[in-house]
């Protein structure tokens, strides 16, 4: 299950460019985050650094993130996270007073 944390690790993570390719600052946050989603450190890295194109001629190429669009997709994801755990917190408190509320109108109708 996603864990709060992971949208405070997320907002640890910190990117470096050298010129060509960007690296994640702390490896540590993404062994943690990889912890929580139960993903692979490798993956969670991979998605956060690159991304995949499709060439016409049916070649897929992996091109490496510039350092803003590193964080922009580290924004994203923390902003999916987000809605994921605002989903589960509307049905789990509202959910079990709707079902309620219908077997109780069931019995007695």
């Amino acid at each position: 299950m996603i864990n709060l944390y992971d949208l405070i690790f997320q907002g640890n993570l910190q990117f470096e460019s050298d010129g060509e390719s960007v690296q994640i600052v702390g490896v540590d946050t993404i062994n943690h985050i990889s912890e929580l989603t139960d993903t692979d450190p490798d993956s969670v890295s991979k998605s956060l650094l690159y991304r995949t194109v499709a060439t016409g001629g049916g070649e897929v190429i992996e091109k490496g993130h510039t350092e803003q669009e590193a964080c922009f997709g580290r924004d994203a994801f923390a902003k999916v996270l987000c809605a994921y755990l605002l989903h589960v917190l509307i049905y789990k408190t509202c959910c079990p007073t709707f079902f309620d509320k219908m077997a109780y109108q069931n019995n007695f109708c």
